[in-house]
């Protein structure tokens, strides 16, 4: 579905129940692939605008990625910066906007 709004994600679960995820919301994130490291954001949530909030969630959407699947792979993430609260959107036209202004915050973040 990221891909459907133009922000492509990794669906991520943590690989022990000893880890801990922090609370819903959007993220500013670094994240570590294959020895490279990525800026991006992560929403951890239940996704109230795409399936009723059903079930968590953790998706990250890398920027500068060059879109190679990660299914299978090893994604160590570094939490930067909590951004807003989980939400939601009474259309995917806004969730989309919404993403925008996310990624620019973000960008922000790692700007500084």
């Amino acid at each position: 579905m990221g891909r459907e709004v133009g922000f492509p994600t990794a669906n991520l679960a943590p690989d022990s129940a000893e880890k801990i995820v922090p609370g819903r919301g959007v993220y500013a994130i670094r994240a570590y692939v294959d020895g490279f490291a990525y800026e991006g954001m992560l929403n951890i949530g239940r996704r109230p605008t795409l399936n009723d909030g059903r079930g968590q969630t953790i998706e990250a959407h890398l920027f500068e990625y060059d879109g190679t699947p990660l299914y299978g792979r090893r994604l160590t993430l570094e939490f930067v910066a909590r951004v807003r609260d989980e939400q939601q959107f009474a259309s995917l036209d806004e969730l989309r906007a919404q993403l925008k202004k996310d990624a620019e915050t973000v960008r922000g973040i790692f700007a500084k």
